[in-house]
């Protein structure tokens, strides 16, 4: 019997100013149920750092990205939730007040729209009660906003309310029964519209409410949640148990050890999750390289398919001469704790050519720096 759970997400967050893009298409390709020590490849399909939240016991995390796009919807709250250590859910979240109803009808309209359209997507009927347009009226009509707090804590507000459609991924990556839900919810709040500016020392008074502009009345929320039948419960079991959070840093540094042979660095990756070797870790290198036996082993293994031929390139070598070599997408190399995915690599045609660790694997690592002294690569 198919259980799911519906429910509300409220989460603080803490502005940063770039910001980088999540798609509708991303979420089927999320890695659900890897470790909070993982989680780095998270963090290389982002721009910014993230806000990082330690629970206070089962092992519990969220790293959270704040005012990021969601494909060509809008800015919204990004949280990826692991629980007992797992990556539990993804959660996508929009808040509007009243004066964005226009910004709440599009958004809500449209989703519904390209994930009915979506061929890999089936709605599940049983468990969705959320329609649209009397969702959009219900919030014309009942939702509102008071010019003080005195007006606000005097209103009549209607009880939470919430609606949901639920879609089946279907073909998804990891077939592990993945679902996205889309809610809809409707209730109160205040927060502030502008903060003060900071005294002379940089300082920002974030609790002096008489300095802040602060909006008083009903909320329009809209979560698009990422999770799947097995994870779905710890994400309620962190819902129903009230976890208190801190904020930590920053996900701990990842350090890998070097060897130094004959002047050059080496370290061990894993090709395709079967196949573990030692690459050259060549800065110059434009591309990731493999040998023609190692292309051969992992062809016969069925981990490199046609598919994955996108083509062949001319490379210039270091005296001087070009060669044209095949090129493939390797589906993922994991380097340390660290799992890059979608690798370009160009094959050799000789038997005895070094595995080179080029930029085409390096650029999504994101920050990176060699201590030369204790021969250690530390991903930032």
């Amino acid at each position: 019997m198919l259980k799911i759970y519906l429910f509300v997400v409220g989460v603080s967050f803490i502005a940063t100013s770039s910001f980088s893009q999540l798609k509708v298409s991303d979420l089927s390709t999320i890695r659900l149920g890897t470790s909070f020590s993982e989680s780095q490849y998270i963090r290389n399909k982002y721009s910014k750092r993230p806000t990082v939240m330690k629970g206070d016991f089962l092992s519990t995390y969220k790293i959270i990205y704040e005012k990021c796009p969601f494909d060509y919807y809008n800015e919204a709250e990004h949280t990826f939730q692991y629980v007992k250590d797992s990556l539990s859910a993804v959660v996508v979240e929009y808040k509007f007040g009243t004066d964005k109803l226009s910004d709440f009808s599009r958004l809500l309209r449209q989703l519904i729209s390209d994930l009915k359209a979506d061929s890999q997507k089936e709605q599940l009927n049983e468990y969705s009660n959320l329609n649209v347009e009397k969702q959009i009226a219900f919030a014309q009509k009942e939702c509102k906003r008071y010019n003080t707090e005195d007006e606000y804590n005097n209103a009549n507000f209607l009880e939470p309310t919430l609606a949901s459609s639920v879609f089946f991924i279907k073909n998804s990556v990891q077939h592990d029964d993945r679902f996205i839900t889309v809610s809809v919810s409707f209730t109160k709040g205040t927060y502030p519209l502008n903060y003060p500016e900071p005294d002379k020392d940089g300082y920002i008074n974030y609790n002096s409410r008489s300095k802040l502009e602060m909006y008083y009345g009903s909320y329009m929320e809209v979560t698009i949640m990422l999770t799947n039948m097995k994870l779905q419960n710890l994400y309620h079991l962190e819902i129903e148990k009230k976890l208190s959070y801190n904020s930590i840093n920053d996900i701990s540094d990842t350090k890998i050890n070097l060897k130094y042979v004959n002047g050059v660095y080496t370290l061990p990756v894993k090709i395709n999750e079967v196949l573990t070797l030692d690459f050259v870790l060549d800065l110059g290198a434009s591309d990731v390289s493999i040998s023609s036996d190692v292309f051969s082993v992992l062809y016969k293994a069925g981990t490199i398919k046609d598919e994955d031929f996108i083509g062949s390139k001319i490379y210039q070598l270091a005296d001087g001469t070009t060669v044209k070599s095949d090129i493939v997408n390797i589906r993922n190399l994991t380097i340390g704790n660290i799992k890059i995915e979608n690798v370009k690599a160009s094959i050799s045609k000789s038997l005895n050519a070094p595995l080179l660790l080029g930029q085409s694997a390096l650029l999504k690592l994101g920050k990176y720096s060699i201590d030369n002294d204790k021969s250690v690569m530390i991903v930032h």
